[in-house]
């Protein structure tokens, strides 16, 4: 037995060495790998440091030849271009200068081609105004308030106003659904802001949770409403489906960078809780008005009579703000049927009755109404609210008044519901 213990201990004991050989020589060969490895990785730094360094050397003369290019381009553009001279208002030749006149130089006789001889043309306050969206030639008249003869109405597809294809919230108002639609606004637009619209007031749109965390003031608290009056128009840029591009734009610059040294805007509280943004009727009629609306009367007043047991004339466009819940019209008896897009409606004007036909292009024309030249106005006592500071950072006021205000409109150029 002890020599049987003894052979197998010699066996392990073999088994051990040969096992032991075996560690060596995977030990040598890990030790090889790391070596050949150290070198490979060594070898692709040396490489990446070289690439890199070909590849700057290669920016650099691809920045310089570049940068020699727009060099050339500029002194190009430089010789080929006439210099605009704002102290004086003229063309002035980069060789001479002396005057560019029909793009030809009146010294050197150098002749200039491609360039905008307007472009320059208006002046720094025209500029200002071109670059605010509530105050440029092209859209400021679609934002004011009163009623007018010159707003294009779109067609629209009478498929729209099946009730499937109806808008969230106008069931029943599918006359303001497509006065709405042919104003520019669409389904997604008209859900998403709550949109409203009505004769006297314009458009008119809620404020969205966005817009009112975005935009909202210290003074407005948490529950409050917030109405923005769009006019009589909106135009949507390309890609904005539901609006939100030309809200932001709107309240960018009618709250915080408004041209010139009064704000054509302002934000006052309606009502508890209820807060409106709007044109302020007077810097907004005084300032820049377009000439195309110099002969029409900016001063507009129209107002139906209600069925409740107060009947009250509703200030629309005025110094002070509107009184009611709802500036929307809720019902229009003087209304034809919607089946005749010409039809006639009748609205009233300080009592007396107007009839209008609707041209198919614009809200109404020149040629196309008739009005009594004796139904002015008269005076009308409108209960003004307290007006407190609504949105941060912009020229708002803090008023209040009740006083009542003389309110004439000489002539009234309607435009009709649809």
């Amino acid at each position: 037995m002890y020599k049987a213990a003894k052979d197998e201990a010699s066996r392990l004991k073999s088994r051990i060495e040969t096992q032991n050989v075996t560690i060596r020589t995977q030990q040598n060969e890990i030790k090889r790998l790391r070596e050949a490895l150290k070198a490979m990785v060594q070898g692709e730094e040396n490489d990446i440091e070289m690439e890199d360094t070909n590849d700057k050397e290669e920016t650099e003369e691809t920045m310089s030849t570049s940068e020699h290019d727009v060099d050339s381009d500029d002194e190009s553009d430089l010789d080929s271009n006439p210099l605009w001279d704002k102290d004086d208002g003229i063309f002035r030749c980069p060789s001479c200068q002396w005057e560019v006149i029909d793009g030809l130089c009146q010294s050197c006789n150098k002749c200039f081609d491609g360039y905008d001889d307007d472009a320059m043309s208006e002046t720094e306050e025209e500029i200002q105004c071109r670059s605010v969206i509530t105050d440029n030639k092209m859209v400021r008249s679609d934002r004011q308030l009163p009623l007018r003869g010159s707003t294009p109405l779109l067609d629209v597809d009478p498929s729209q106003l099946f009730p499937a294809n109806i808008a969230n919230g106008f069931i029943g108002r599918e006359e303001e659904y497509a006065a709405l639609l042919m104003r520019g606004a669409t389904r997604s637009m008209c859900e998403l802001f709550d949109l409203e619209f009505a004769l006297e007031s314009g458009i008119v749109a809620w404020a969205d949770e966005y817009i009112f965390e975005e935009f909202s003031g210290p003074a407005m608290k948490q529950g409050d409403r917030w109405k923005i009056h769009l006019g009589r128009r909106v135009r949507l840029s390309k890609g904005d489906i539901d609006g939100s591009i030309f809200m932001e734009e709107l309240l960018e610059e009618a709250l915080y960078f408004p041209a010139g040294v009064n704000s054509r805007w302002k934000t006052v509280q309606e009502r508890g809780g209820v807060w409106v943004t709007r044109p302020n009727t007077c810097v907004f009629n005084k300032e820049d008005f377009d000439p195309l609306d110099s002969e029409r009367d900016h001063h507009i007043i129209d107002y139906k009579e209600t069925n409740s047991t107060e009947d009250q004339a509703r200030e629309v466009y005025g110094g002070e703000d509107n009184k009611g819940d709802d500036d929307r019209v809720t019902g229009d008896d003087d209304l034809d049927s919607r089946s005749d897009l010409a039809s006639v409606y009748s609205i009233c004007i300080a009592g007396q009755t107007t009839e209008a036909i609707r041209s198919n292009d614009y809200e109404s024309d020149d040629s196309e109404y008739e009005y009594d030249s004796d139904s002015d106005v008269a005076s009308i006592d409108v209960m003004s609210p307290t007006f407190e500071a609504g949105v941060r950072d912009g020229p708002y006021y803090t008023e209040s008044s009740s006083e009542s205000e003389d309110i004439e409109s000489d002539a009234d150029e309607d435009e009709e519901y649809w």
